[in-house]
């Protein structure tokens, strides 16, 4: 990265340090109201928050391609300057700040350019996987930059906030050879008159040590709540389900045990957490979606949340990352969200089921802190958590079928964060969906994304699991995008303020026509007059009583004559997009792939053969990581073994192979048979022992 106006002195960062009032918004005050989770219910400087991003901008309206899909590489305009061509992707007034920056892209090939205040020249360049997700910005290539700057499943994300007190605007060069960019900005924009200092190479150097606390801060999650217990506060009365008096819950801890993990995944979903506050109920949240880990529990940490289990895992089907083998007995589940009352306040536990399962929570409270308690009760700020699911969505496979509520809200308050699961009954993937964010009126939104895992911070389906202050994705069934999944965003300096209403929608965009089920919790807080719409919701009792399973009941697959109706005996099957691999063809350009099968392990499909079928014609895959097998019809054995592995490395040694078999005169009868396929092991010069097919054929 290029800096510019490089400082002459240590002394000139100290005066920058020093010169800036209490009462400015500065690196050094966003980075101390990041960490400050009390921060929202504080009063301070105004401010809107709103986004930048590469959505389709054919997407015009709801009744004008509201669901285009091409989010790649949209840009504001293309100028000319010093003889190279620069992108616009952000360009607006101050004083503001930009505190989250997303993107992603196959490559990194070109450079970002910030111009802060209308510099003519960049005020910081580099590349742009070092400016997002790298440590440009963080003292040089070997400094240590995560968790503010951090790539968490191919999504490259930025919270260290860049402040600017007239104007910002960002490019990028080299879009001919880069191609394929994806990008969302959100930025605040202060009041009129808000003093802000600009960040400059300058300020930025100065801070490092700040910047690094910070980092060391954030990525201690929940550490300093839960390590430091207090004693209630003087004059606040605990009684047994809450507290009478004035104060703020610090943190809710529930501890939850069990023989029987079926049950405890149950409850976590069936066991409705409800929460009151002088007298008004603003929490209404099944416990498991409530703190951050939906079905089952799942085991995290944000700087928000935490949740703590004792799990047997393992290498997911994909070999790459960490999946849970089995549910957990119990465990821990912590919030840090700071819940503030005047009078009182008392939490329930409604069961919509009884289930074998024990709990016990603990609550601390601190006082009020005095500029919290100095706020006038028409200004007061409630903590909420709001939860809804829709069963059995039909998609649409290929396009939007609809936006999907996450929150209606009118009056005034803040949005803070959100949960959601996800069953997908394929592997196929289902959060193509951009979200979509009015705030105050606007018909058109001021948040229109690129996808709901950009949202999120991932980017590719990728389905691994990661965890951030103010992202993770704490569930990922798997294979693929099967099963049950849950993601979910927090927000800090990225929170959305609002005067008169919020609407938060997201597009349910399915690649494939399935029925899919979609549940979301969301976090917000509001005046005590603050509405909350819940019409067209189905009733929370209803939804929360609904049977959830740890493990997705395998779908049936069929592809090309073959008919999957159970799983592998080990490992998981499920379909495979060929169109990537260029040195074969597939049928449908898909295959039924196996992964993680081991030696003795059997896939068995359903055939029917044709009368007087002399042979079977299969259209198999060859790859450097596949294994060695054996054909069985109806327990006769027909072919093999037959090795599988090909061992050029990479895409280019997937290959696609046509085998015959013949068939025994008793079985080409007309009906419907057992293939099944034994996996033997993998020769020496294999990496695994998958096995792929997409096709059979009868002569």
């Amino acid at each position: 990265m290029k800096l510019r106006k490089i400082l002459p002195s240590l002394f000139f960062f100290f005066f920058i340090s020093l010169s800036v009032n209490a009462q400015t918004v500065s690196l050094e005050s966003l980075l101390g109201e990041m960490l400050d989770r009390q921060a929202v219910l504080k009063p301070g400087p105004e401010f809107t928050c709103r986004q930048f991003s590469s959505y389709d901008r054919a997407a015009k309206s709801p009744t004008e391609n509201w669901f285009a899909n091409g989010d790649a590489s949209q840009f504001l305009r293309v100028e000319e300057r010093d003889g190279r061509k620069e992108w616009v992707l952000m360009e607006t007034d101050g004083p503001g700040a930009i505190v989250r920056w997303w993107i992603t892209a196959p490559h990194w090939k070109n450079r970002f350019y910030i111009y802060v205040d209308g510099a003519q020249t960049p005020t910081f360049e580099g590349k742009i996987d070092e400016i997002v997700g790298g440590s440009a910005l963080f003292g040089g290539p070997d400094q240590p930059c995560e968790p503010l700057s951090q790539e968490t499943a191919r999504g490259r994300n930025l919270y260290l906030p860049i402040p600017y007190a007239k104007s910002i605007k960002i490019t990028c060069d080299s879009m001919e050879e880069q191609r394929n960019l994806y990008y969302q900005i959100n930025y605040r924009t202060y009041a009129a008159g808000t003093p802000v200092q600009s960040l400059t190479p300058e300020v930025l150097a100065a801070a490092q040590d700040q910047i690094a606390a910070a980092n060391r801060r954030l990525a201690a999650g929940c550490s300093d709540v839960c390590s430091t217990p207090r004693n209630d506060p003087p004059g606040l009365k605990r009684l047994p389900n809450g507290f009478q008096g004035a104060g703020c819950v610090r943190s809710f801890i529930v501890q939850l045990d069990s023989e029987d993990s079926d049950a405890t995944v149950q409850a976590l979903r069936s066991w409705i957490l409800e929460i009151t506050f002088d007298g008004k109920k603003t929490v209404s949240c099944p416990l498991g979606d409530f703190f951050g880990s939906g079905v089952g529990a799942n085991a995290y940490e944000t700087y928000m949340t935490r949740v703590r289990a004792e799990l047997v895992t393992g290498t997911n089907l994909d070999g790459d990352q960490t999946f849970i083998l089995q549910a957990a007995l119990g465990g821990e589940l912590v919030s840090c969200w700071p819940m503030p009352f005047r009078e009182g306040m008392s939490w329930n536990l409604r069961k919509t089921r009884d289930l074998p399962v024990e709990i016990q929570v603990n609550i601390e409270v601190e006082p009020l802190a005095p500029e919290i308690a100095a706020v006038p009760a028409e200004d007061f700020l409630y903590f909420h958590a709001n939860w809804h699911q829709e069963r059995g969505i039909q998609t649409v496979g290929g396009n939007g079928t609809k936006d999907w509520n996450y929150a209606t809200l009118t009056g005034r308050g803040v949005y803070v964060g959100d949960v959601l699961s996800v069953r997908n009954p394929v592997s196929d993937w289902w959060g193509e969906g951009d979200e979509k964010i009015f705030v105050d009126g606007e018909t058109f939104p001021s948040h229109f994304g690129t996808g709901t895992e950009d949202y999120y911070g991932y980017a590719w389906c990728t389905p691994k699991f990661f965890q951030s202050p103010w992202r993770a994705q704490p569930r990922v069934e798997g294979p693929g995008n099967f099963g049950n999944t849950t993601n979910l965003r927090f927000r800090s300096l990225d929170r959305i303020p609002f005067k008169k209403d919020f609407r938060f929608e997201m597009e349910v965009w399915h690649w494939k026509a399935t029925k899919i089920n979609y549940a979301v919790a969301t976090f917000f807080y509001g005046t005590r007059d603050l509405k909350v719409q819940t019409d067209g919701y189905s009733l929370i009792d209803v939804e929360a009583a609904q049977d959830v399973s740890w493990i997705t009941e395998f779908q049936p697959i069929e592809l090309g004559n073959f008919r999957l109706t159970k799983d592998p005996t080990g490992g998981r099957a499920q379909i495979q997009k060929m169109g990537g691999f260029r040195n074969g063809k597939w049928l449908n350009s898909e295959q039924i792939w196996w992964q993680a099968g081991k030696p003795g392990d059997e896939l068995e499909f359903l055939v029917t053969i044709p009368q007087g079928t002399k042979e079977i014609s299969l259209g198999l895959t060859k790859a450097c990581d596949y294994g060695i097998v054996e054909f069985y019809l109806d327990d006769q054995k027909i072919g093999g073994p037959w090795d599988g592995c090909n061992p050029v490395p990479g895409s280019d040694g997937v290959i696609h192979e046509t085998v015959k078999f013949p068939v025994p005169t008793e079985l080409a009868d007309g009906k419907e048979h057992k293939l099944t396929v034994y996996l033997v092991g993998k020769s020496r010069r294999s990496t695994g022992t998958m096995f792929g097919a997409d096709f059979l054929e009868t002569e």
